[in-house]
């Protein structure tokens, strides 16, 4: 069970290098997307807004659901075919270099325990930094609501 954090610690806790990056990124990508779509599609300014909103809100649930759980189980199958690739064709290159007469079966015993030790180091290191949380997300899909909500007035008419 997850730990809840204090209102401080979890602002703290949302702002990193990643997450400024994304806000900043984005935000000027959704705003270029604006332009684009009003003078490109020759579009008004509330279609091209909001077709920016709606897609605003879909990219960022998409991301929370992946930072969710969900399709877990499908990366931890790709990551677990890559790390295999990749102990394998080590131990392809570490075969052909061997000079003494080492099976296959104990070179990928050696890699392998290898690769696993430096993917534990990897995960100590991450145990001990803060995780980001979800607020640059969530900040997106409210500001995507909120222009859809302020843009009520202009599909009446």
């Amino acid at each position: 069970m997850k730990e809840r954090l204090s209102f401080r610690e979890y602002w703290r806790n949302s702002w990193n290098k990643f997450s400024l990056i994304y806000l900043f990124v984005s935000l000027i990508v959704y705003t270029s997307l604006i332009f684009i779509i009003r003078y490109v599609a020759n579009k008004s300014y509330v279609d091209s807004i909001t077709i920016v909103a709606i897609l605003m809100i879909s990219i960022n649930l998409v991301i929370l659901f992946i930072r969710l759980g969900f399709g877990k189980g499908l990366s931890k199958t790709f990551g677990d075919a890559i790390k295999h690739h990749k102990i394998n064709k080590s131990v392809k290159k570490e075969l052909s270099n061997n000079k003494d007469n080492k099976s296959y079966d104990e070179i990928y015993v050696e890699t392998k325990r290898k690769y696993e030790l430096e993917e534990s180091m990897k995960n100590k290191k991450k145990l001990y930094q803060p995780k980001m949380t979800n607020l640059v997300f969530l900040t997106y899909i409210a500001l995507g609501v909120i222009m859809i909500i302020s843009l009520i007035p202009s599909f009446i008419k």
